[in-house]
C-alpha cells in the first residue's frame, strides 16, 4: 500500500519490515479497511478515500469498502460519488441498513425528499430497532413540510429506542443509585414513557396487574434496600416494579445522545410553530439527557431563543 508511510511515517513506498510493530499489526486488507475507517472518524477523508480506492484492487466485491466510499463522499459533499457507491454497497448486499441511511442522507441533503424517505424507511424496515434512521426520517419529514409525519416518527423512533433499552436494563441488571440520576426526575416525559413500556413488555410476559410503588415505599426503600439490582418482584400474575428499574431507564437514556437529539428535534418543530411552551419542555428535557461528556449545542441554542422570547414579552 503506497499510503503506508502517510500513516506510520515510513520513508519507504512499501510497507516496513516484519519486524516492524506497525506490520505486525497489519495482516491484509481488512486491516486496512479499518485504518481507512478510522481515517474517515477522524476527519481526514482525502486519506480514507485514497486508501479505499487502492484497496479496490484487492477486495473489488466488499460492500463495506463501497459504504465507507460512501461516507467519505457524503461527509465531503461530494453527492454524485457518494450514491454511486451507497448503491454499489447495496447492490453487493441488499440488507446493508447502514447503507440505506446513507444513501437517504445523501438525498435529503440535496432536496431530493422522496427517494430520502424510500431509503430511510428501507433501513427501518431491515432492521426495525435502527433508532438512528428514524431521527434521519423525520427530519426529511420535517424538511419536506410534513410536520405531523415528523413529530410521528420521531415518536415512534423514541418508542422502539425505550424497547432497545428496556431489554438492555433486563439483561445487563445493575444497581443505580437514584442520587446519579435525581437530576431526570425533574423532567417527565421520559418516566411516562419508561412506564408505557414496562407495561406493556410485562403484559407481553403474562403478568395481568402491574404494581408501582408508592412514594413512601421509594423513599423506604432509598433508605434500605434489600433487592439491590433487582427490578421487579413477580408473585403470581402479579409483577411489582421495583425504583431500580425507572433508576436505569434515567441512567441508560444519558449513555448516548440519541433520546436528547429526538427530544430537541421535536422541540425545534414545536418552537417554529410558536408553542413556546411545548418547545420548552422537550428543549429542557434535552438537555438534562445529554450526556456529560457530550457537547450538544441546538438545545442550549433553542433555550436561549426560548429565553429571549419570553423575556421580549413574545
Amino acid at each position: 500500500m503506497g499510503l503506508f508511510k502517510k500513516i506510520f511515517g515510513s520513508s519507504d513506498d512499501k510497507k516496513p519490515k516484519t519486524n516492524s510493530e506497525s506490520e505486525k499489526q497489519i495482516a491484509g486488507p481488512n486491516d486496512w479497511l479499518a485504518i481507512a475507517h478510522r481515517q474517515i472518524e477522524e476527519g481526514d477523508y482525502e486519506l480514507g478515500i485514497n486508501l479505499l480506492k487502492e484497496l479496490k484492487e484487492e477486495i473489488p466485491n466488499n460492500y463495506n469498502m463501497y459504504y465507507l466510499l460512501g461516507v467519505a463522499y457524503q461527509r465531503t459533499d461530494n453527492f454524485v460519488l457518494a450514491e454511486i457507491n451507497y448503491k454499489k454497497a447495496i447492490d453487493l448486499k441488499p440488507n446493508h441498513f447502514d447503507a440505506f441511511l446513507g444513501l437517504g442522507i445523501t438525498f435529503q441533503k440535496q432536496s431530493q425528499f422522496s427517494e430520502a424517505i424510500k431509503c430511510l424507511e428501507e433501513a427501518i424496515n431491515i432492521d426495525r430497532n435502527f433508532v438512528d434512521a428514524y431521527n434521519s426520517l423525520g427530519y426529511t419529514y420535517k424538511l419536506k413540510g410534513d410536520i405531523q409525519k415528523a413529530i410521528e416518527v420521531y415518536t415512534n423512533g423514541i418508542d422502539v429506542l425505550f424497547e432497545n433499552i428496556y431489554y438492555h436494563i433486563l439483561n445487563n441488571q445493575e444497581f443505580i443509585d437514584e442520587e446519579i440520576v435525581a437530576e431526570k426526575f425533574k423532567v417527565d416525559r421520559w418516566f411516562e414513557t419508561a412506564t408505557k413500556t414496562i407495561v406493556q413488555y410485562a403484559g407481553n410476559d403474562g403478568f395481568v396487574k402491574i404494581r408501582f410503588p408508592t412514594p413512601e415505599t421509594v423513599v423506604n426503600l432509598k433508605e434500605n434496600n434489600p433487592y439491590g439490582s433487582k427490578l421487579f418482584i413477580d408473585n403470581g400474575d402479579v409483577r411489582t416494579i421495583l425504583p431500580n428499574m425507572n433508576n436505569n431507564f434515567a441512567d441508560k437514556l444519558s449513555l448516548n445522545i440519541r433520546y436528547a437529539n429526538f427530544m430537541n428535534n421535536i422541540g425545534t418543530i414545536y418552537l417554529e410553530l410558536g408553542d413556546t411552551e411545548l418547545a420548552r419542555d422537550y428543549v429542557i428535557e434535552a438537555i438534562i439527557f445529554t450526556p456529560k461528556n457530550v457537547e450538544f449545542l441546538p438545545p442550549l441554542y433553542n433555550l436561549d431563543i426560548l429565553t429571549n422570547e419570553k423575556k421580549n414579552g413574545i
